[in-house]
């Protein structure tokens, strides 16, 4: 077995690819482009994960293959394998790199015609980044000792049909899916808990505020509760001037008493002085004298 040379690819090109061009050959490889059409197996953001299909691409429409996702992608160029050969698939290294994987074997069968689909398997921790119409695949060619008679006959179908699908549909539960699942689920659990903290604070403040208006009430109630409670056992108390009743009626009025006077104005024992008598008046008056005493014998 004798793999071939660049040579022999160039001069042999266009008999092994529908769309020859001489940059496509790579050392003793030819480059291949990634087609219009792909299957990436859904993660866990799907909503509907079984209603999930292959994707048509429009011209140079990029794409992403998740970390731990699948992926079936058709080349853009259809191959023809002579019966003479054998062909050997992979893709370029630096996609290796980022933990791309062939998973979808490593050969091409003699006498295969058609485009080739290629399953890969994204074991890095990012996502790859491609789009359409990305130099991607390589393929090698190599004779064999003789034409095989057992080769394939009938074309290949075009783009990726749905029995390829149905051998890997739902999701994939991959290390880094289950990781991103845990890391939701703890990421809802500390939103539970930031909400729940929130409601026991709102809780908390509502309570204070009812302990306050509470005891606010509590006062009132006990100053009006007291002064019921003070006005039913005792009575309440009358002004002097109004505490009058037919049992014990007022005293009646004192005269005024007389106001003695100071030692200044004390009384003596003179008696007041007589007015002094008209001199004129004396003879009648001693007449009259005269006269009560004669009356009087």
């Amino acid at each position: 077995m004798t793999f071939w040379s660049s040579q022999s690819l160039q001069a042999k090109l266009a008999t092994i690819v529908d769309k020859p061009n001489s940059a496509a050959v790579d050392c003793n490889a030819i480059t291949l482009r990634i087609g219009g059409e792909i299957y990436i197996t859904p993660g866990l953001e799907n909503t509907a994960p079984n209603l999930h299909t292959k994707k048509a691409l429009a011209v140079d429409e990029a794409f992403t293959i998740p970390p731990g996702q699948f992926a079936f992608l058709v080349t853009q160029e259809k191959i023809t394998i002579p019966q003479d050969a054998m062909g050997f698939i992979s893709f370029k290294a630096r996609y290796k790199m980022k933990g791309l994987v062939n998973v979808s074997g490593f050969h091409v069968d003699p006498g295969f015609s058609g485009p080739l689909i290629f399953s890969v398997f994204n074991a890095g921790p990012a996502p790859v980044h491609l789009q359409r119409g990305l130099p991607l695949f390589l393929l090698w060619l190599a004779n064999l000792d003789a034409p095989s008679i057992e080769r394939k006959t009938a074309p290949a179908k075009d783009g990726i049909h749905p029995d390829v699908i149905n051998s890997i549909t739902g999701v994939v539960d991959s290390i880094y899916a289950l990781e991103k699942r845990i890391e939701d689920n703890l990421h809802k659990l500390a939103e539970e808990d930031k909400s729940l903290n929130n409601r026991i604070h709102d809780m908390e403040k509502t309570q204070q505020k009812l302990l306050i208006w509470l005891g606010i009430a509590g006062v009132v109630i006990g100053i009006i509760v007291g002064g019921i409670i003070r006005n039913l056992i005792l009575p309440p108390d009358k002004p002097a001037a109004a505490a009058i009743s037919i049992d014990n009626p007022a005293p009646p009025d004192k005269p005024a008493t007389a106001v003695l006077p100071s030692d200044n104005h004390a009384p003596t024992d003179k008696s007041p002085e007589k007015p002094a008598k008209d001199p004129a008046a004396l003879p009648g008056e001693k007449q009259t004298n005269a006269g009560v005493r004669g009356a009087g014998k």
